[in-house]
């Protein structure tokens, strides 16, 4: 398990705003000799427009060259304050 860990984000373009970002959990499951491994995150960054939480559940490989392969899939989840 890595974390919980927290920081600072900010965003420009189509949306403006900054604030913290935690990430509370990261597990990672099963990563061994083997190269295999299952990894499941959240994160969550707010700011002065509402808060964004991204959950992310991955399988990882290792390749022959040291490279891991990530392939998987990741939600986000919006709650925008008006």
């Amino acid at each position: 398990m890595i974390g919980p860990f927290t920081g600072t984000r900010s965003a420009s373009g189509g949306i403006n705003d900054s604030g913290p970002l935690t990430q509370p959990v990261d597990f990672r499951v099963g990563v061994g000799a083997g190269g295999f491994g299952q990894v499941h995150l959240v994160r969550i960054m707010t700011g002065s427009m509402g808060t964004i939480t991204l959950v992310e559940d991955n399988s990882l490989t290792l390749e022959p060259d040291g490279s891991i392969q990530s392939t998987g899939q990741w939600a986000v989840i919006m709650l925008v304050s008006v």
